[in-house]
């Protein structure tokens, strides 16, 4: 007699309920139309209880409950924070190809007068531009690891602090995307004030995330972020002496 149990189409286990409960497939996966492609595509980003919608909203209110619960293990309900990072890094890059906004005529404008000065860091900041997310691969393990240092006496690993720093890149990065079209991203003194807003909302994150008071996190933060723009700031300059 043939089995009439219904199974998943994934992965062949058999079916209870609304999900699979192997691999968390729904039990009503069908043949593969346009119209399922689109809504499966769209789905994650629009629905109102997607992960990436739930995620943003709350890496807005609550930064560090956000890192916090992701890193204490509750995290069905959140986006993956690379993930989350490369998605908002994406969109940002979109947002100015759209509007047309090149980092490296904005950050070029005192040395309008100095025109080799200006050739390099134009380059240089086109080519960061376009490998926006190149520069977080490099960057962000850097600050894990500076705030591994920085906050070395709480039970925190280099990749628990990683989770705060993708998620507070990818957050600035929706932040920033959401600016261009008002001319957020137009002249260095925007993007002084972008950058000031990243330390803010870092040192924000942070409190919750490390569980420490304001006055200890902060400092700490900041000092970690200072280091890692001193770093920054001599290899672009080294860079700019290079091209």
């Amino acid at each position: 007699m043939a089995d009439s149990t219904p199974r998943c189409l994934n992965c062949g286990a058999s079916l209870s309920g609304v999900h699979c409960s192997t691999c968390g497939q729904k039990a009503n996966t069908g043949r593969l139309t346009v119209r399922h492609a689109l809504r499966a595509a769209t789905g994650e980003i629009f629905e109102l209880e997607s992960p990436l919608l739930r995620t943003a909203w709350n890496l807005t209110w609550r930064p560090g409950w956000v890192c916090a619960e992701y890193i204490a293990g509750r995290r069905t309900s959140f986006t993956n924070p690379v993930k989350y990072a490369f998605i908002m890094g994406a969109v940002l890059v979109v947002m100015m190809e759209l509007f047309d906004v090149h980092l490296g005529d904005i950050m070029s404008q005192p040395f309008e007068e100095q025109s080799e000065v200006q050739s390099s860091m134009r380059t240089l900041l086109d080519w960061l531009q376009r490998y926006t997310q190149v520069t977080l691969l490099m960057t962000m393990p850097f600050l894990a690891a500076l705030l591994r240092l920085f906050f070395i006496w709480i039970d925190r690993n280099i990749a628990e602090h990683l989770v705060l720093c993708l998620y507070v890149y990818g957050h600035n990065s929706l932040i920033q995307a959401l600016l261009v079209p008002f001319g957020g991203s137009t002249s260095p003194a925007a993007a002084l004030v972008i950058s000031s807003l990243a330390f803010i909302y870092l040192s924000w994150a942070a409190v919750r995330t490390t569980g420490l008071r304001w006055y200890v996190a902060v400092p700490v933060s900041f000092a970690a972020h200072l280091v890692l723009q001193a770093t920054l700031g001599i290899v672009f300059a080294v860079a700019m002496l290079l091209l």
